[in-house]
């Protein structure tokens, strides 16, 4: 759920300290020409360095498409010589929508999350996977009572402590029998924040969680992150300057050779075919351009590659561009106006109309966008993707009624990981 409050509350949070002051870090002054996954967009703005995308006064125009680096990074990651050895981890990111409170604005909910979650509880710690990164767990009851199952299950869990978890959301679980020794968890909340999520809104503030461990199996640790980041197209400096703390963490733990997975909510995809968009009763929204910065900026900073893209080339270009617009008063009640469509749109995007519950709160607001994401770094190139795709995409029966799982759509890959040489 991404809470709509009003913009003219917006206040930024001034503290930085524990983060590299911009422009002060190497990787903030490289030009943007020499950033593979920042090049597309000198088109679109007139940045010239990294550290320009981080302006409000840029001039906005034409599109923003990472393809050509989407192609260089799957046909390195596919050239690489084939790996029988190694450790699978089935990993899934999946944005659960178990958000239902009451603010000072008003009520903040997903719709049904009280029949939702005892089917997420059956299902999730029965599917196979290793690592299961959730976002949305909002109620510390929510986070102990996945916990308890996913302790039956063989899991081991870690959402934070109660009072920040409260606020970020986010929890995980790792089969146990993969943990041969857990050396670090930490729990942080991102300097830069809305802080009016917070307040006068419902309680919140956006993090991250990480578990470091050595891998049963390997002589490899393995660092894993997971994140809910900031939401709305109009909020995109936020959601930047979280990506550059999460890239910098990452250069951070991926010394000495550990494998580091990034899962989670990212709120924005990488491509955006247009800046404006219009939805069924007129309303016009601009910015949507640089809503595709914050993504590829985490790639930057924590030279990280996408699990999917890297297993099969991403059509998220093609997917985004094949949208009617602009939107009409009929999406109101079809996604994007011909219940044909959703069987047409390319199954890659996670956030989109095509889910009843999705379109239940945002229906023709946003065009649709792949929100969702599983990245990796491997200094070694000791890791191949053998699987990726979209999870829980299915419409379910439930006692009040059909719907999915959640709001969003689940993002699975395997990731075999091999010892040192």
């Amino acid at each position: 759920m991404r809470l709509r409050l009003s913009a003219s509350l917006l206040v930024l949070s001034a503290c930085q300290s524990n983060v590299v002051p911009l422009g002060e870090h190497p990787l903030d002054v490289v030009a943007l020409d020499d950033a593979a996954p920042l090049r597309h967009l000198t088109g679109p703005s007139d940045a010239a360095t990294v550290d320009d995308l981080f302006s409000k006064k840029l001039s906005w125009s034409g599109q923003v498409d990472a393809s050509n680096w989407f192609e260089t990074t799957h046909t390195a990651h596919q050239a690489l010589p084939a790996m029988e050895d190694g450790v699978d981890l089935k990993i899934l990111t999946y944005n659960v929508g178990l958000l239902d409170r009451n603010s000072i604005v008003g009520r903040t909910f997903v719709p049904h999350g009280e029949q939702r979650l005892p089917r997420q509880v059956e299902v999730l710690f029965d599917d196979g996977w290793d690592v299961i990164l959730l976002q949305e767990v909002w109620e510390w009851e929510a986070h102990e009572t996945l916990a308890r199952a996913a302790e039956d299950a063989g899991y081991l869990a870690w959402g934070g402590s109660e009072k920040r978890h409260a606020q970020h959301g986010v929890s995980m679980f790792i089969r146990g029998d993969l943990v041969a020794e857990t050396l670090d968890t930490w729990e942080r909340q991102y300097d830069s924040q809305r802080d009016l999520e917070k307040w006068p809104g419902p309680n919140i503030k956006r993090g991250y969680l990480g578990w470091r461990f050595e891998l049963a199996g390997t002589d490899r640790e393995v660092a894993i992150i997971d994140t809910h980041m900031s939401a709305f197209y109009n909020f995109q400096q936020v959601r930047n300057d979280q990506a550059r703390e999460l890239g910098l963490t990452v250069q951070d733990e991926a010394e000495g050779d550990t494998v580091v997975i990034v899962g989670g909510d990212l709120n924005a995809g990488y491509v955006y075919p247009r800046d404006e968009w219009l939805d069924a009763e007129g309303n016009t929204y601009t910015g949507w351009l640089e809503n595709g910065v914050s993504t590829p900026l985490l790639a930057w900073y924590g030279e990280l590659q996408d699990a999917r893209n890297a297993h099969s080339l991403s059509r998220e270009a093609e997917a985004a561009a094949s949208v009617p617009f602009p939107a009409d008063p009929s999406w109101l009640d079809t996604p994007y106006g011909d219940s044909g469509f959703c069987d047409t749109l390319d199954p890659e995007l996670t956030g989109t109309d095509c889910n009843s519950l999705y379109h239940a709160n945002y229906a023709s607001e946003e065009p649709p966008a792949k929100l969702d994401h599983i990245l990796f770094r491997d200094d070694l190139q000791r890791v191949r993707v053998t699987d990726a795709g979209l999870a829980y995409t299915d419409v379910l029966e439930f006692p009040d009624g059909t719907y999915e799982l959640s709001d969003h759509y689940g993002v699975h890959a395997t990731l075999r990981i091999g010892a040192t040489e």
